[in-house]
């Protein structure tokens, strides 16, 4: 797997945790949720992604970070960090802010998003974008949310999915530098044997399509854009009526990239705290 497609995969699979969602009216009330995914290659571990949420009945805010290390940081490193905050209305969640930022090697940059009651209002992007992509225009910004805010899940909002359904969801993202829709659905049911579950899982394809601020001829949008093999896995939790991603699976030109969950709690002030997956 080449660097470059490595600095592509990541923010990929981090996308997909939320696309995936956390569906379900658990998240209604003053809750808190802490996950830890394990980040692998082949099968091979290189990196941990961790994701804090807080939310109540009007507002979240929102905490991910990733860290990325092959042959101890000699090779390659990546390190990233990303938090989001909002409005919980009764059409889903409205972003007011969101921040990204990244080192690895002698490089760095950052985004900066702004919004309002209609959509993105203010972008920094340090360093900023190379001009040879597609045009971002106004309507490009209109009624999207950012790659972290998509996390609450917009099915939260209507009647709470059952099985198979949790993975119908359609997601219009813009991330400071592109514009870009993914649409889940149902692919098939697996069975997952985990330290605090053991029980189906939902397995959901995604579909990734480009919308604006890409590169028209990037090798790496097009193999998304026309790979069937992108998978979400959602598992529910019944005491909290709750569907959480478990297993993100992204194919990639040499071998492919996952990302699955090692702990994930919730505390919410009507179950009190659960541990999903882990150690209780």
């Amino acid at each position: 797997m080449s660097v470059r497609f490595m600095r592509y995969a990541i923010p990929a699979l981090a996308l997909l945790l939320a696309a995936g969602g956390l569906s379900g009216p658990a998240t209604a009330g003053d809750s808190k949720i802490f996950a830890r995914y394990d980040i692998a290659y082949n099968g091979l571990s290189i990196g941990t992604f961790r994701f804090h949420s807080n939310w109540n009945g009007t507002g979240y805010h929102l905490r991910a970070g990733a860290r990325i290390s092959l042959l101890n940081g000699i090779l390659f490193e990546w390190n990233a960090r990303t938090e989001s905050a909002g409005r919980l209305t009764s059409k889903g969640p409205k972003p007011e802010r969101y921040n990204f930022g990244y080192e690895s090697g002698d490089k760095a940059g950052s985004v900066r998003l702004r919004f309002n009651g209609s959509g993105v209002s203010d972008v920094n992007i340090d360093p900023p974008p190379n001009s040879n992509r597609v045009p971002i225009e106004s309507h490009h910004m209109r009624g999207v949310i950012d790659p972290l805010s998509a996390v609450i899940g917009l099915s939260k909002f209507r009647r709470p999915a059952r099985g198979a359904q949790s993975c119908n969801e359609e997601l219009q993202i813009f991330d400071g530098k592109m514009r870009y829709d993914i649409t889940l659905r149902y692919k098939t049911t697996r069975r997952v044997t985990s330290a605090g579950y053991n029980g189906p899982a939902y397995v959901c394809r995604a579909s990734f399509r480009a919308i604006a601020g890409h590169k028209p001829n990037k090798e790496e949008t097009g193999f998304l854009e026309r790979t069937n093999d992108i998978e979400v896995w959602l598992i529910p939790v019944s005491k909290a009526q709750l569907y959480v991603p478990y297993h993100i699976h992204l194919p990639l030109p040499i071998g492919s990239a996952s990302m699955t969950t090692e702990e994930f709690r919730l505390e919410s002030a009507r179950e009190g705290e659960l541990t999903v997956i882990g150690s209780s």
